[in-house]
């Protein structure tokens, strides 16, 4: 039977409809006194937002920011294995395959909003509001187009065009100048680099004029973008997918509820 705290989540998850979601936004979906199970969190950078080997009693709803997911080596060594931006949903894939651990760390790389939802009232959700459901299988079917692209470039594609589609998949037009923050070494780790490599061919690819750096960080302007564009979709015939939930695919969805 749909419930108080079903309506409440889908006027949650309608804001992944927004390409920006601002303060007003956020301030209308802060948990009234009705709705205390549900708890609105807005955290610094560096803090984790859920710990792989916990139990997996909640879900998080990530509204505003960024995160890095840790999964660690047999030796205990962490090892940046992807990074996330808003909006996002951690937590779902455990409990869709029953997992009762979480499978990774979760770790925020900005200042960020989060909502934490007990599993229970999320699963009741998900079977009782089409809009729930309907954003959740968007969430699992970006998230595996995501991988199984990732893992086709780096099948088929030389170290050169691996980052420069790494670069342009990361890149947000409507941010221009675009500055890519995650750190050499963690891109070394995400496409499987060697570091002095990947410094190497860096120097090359600025070099030909796709990016810039500046203080330390690979830049992008307007120009170089739709140099990257040009290349990446027309030369690799690919298309630009980063990690998160694209509004435009849930247009079709939302209204069926």
């Amino acid at each position: 039977m749909y419930n108080l705290y079903d309506e409440y989540l889908c006027k949650v998850l309608k804001l992944f409809l927004k390409k920006d979601i601002s303060n007003a936004d956020l301030e209308g979906i802060k948990p009234t006194k009705d709705l205390t199970l549900c708890k609105y969190k807005k955290v610094k950078t560096n803090t984790y937002i859920l710990t792989k080997g916990f139990n997996v009693n909640s879900i998080y709803i990530l509204l505003v920011g960024s995160c890095k997911c840790m999964v660690y080596s047999s030796f205990g060594n962490g090892i940046v294995a992807d990074t996330m931006v808003s909006p996002y949903i951690f937590g779902l894939l455990e409990l869709v395959i029953a997992l009762p651990k979480y499978t990774a760390s979760i770790i925020t790389t900005k200042e960020s909003v989060y909502l934490e939802v007990p599993v229970r009232i999320f699963q009741h959700a998900m079977k009782n509001s089409l809009i729930v459901s309907n954003i959740c299988t968007c969430y699992f079917a970006n998230v595996g187009q995501y991988y199984m692209d990732m893992a086709e470039i780096r099948a088929l594609y030389n170290i050169d065009d691996t980052i420069l589609l790494y670069i342009y998949n990361n890149c947000d037009k409507t941010d221009i100048p675009y500055k890519i923050t995650t750190t050499r070494k963690t891109i070394s780790h995400l496409l499987h680099i060697n570091l002095r490599s990947l410094y190497r061919h860096l120097k090359i690819l600025s070099e030909q004029k796709y990016f810039d750096v500046i203080n330390g960080k690979i830049t992008i302007t307007e120009k170089q973008y739709d140099k990257l564009e040009h290349y990446c979709t027309n030369d690799l015939e690919t298309k630009h997918y980063p990690i998160q939930i694209y509004p435009e695919t849930l247009t079709t969805l939302i209204d069926a509820e």
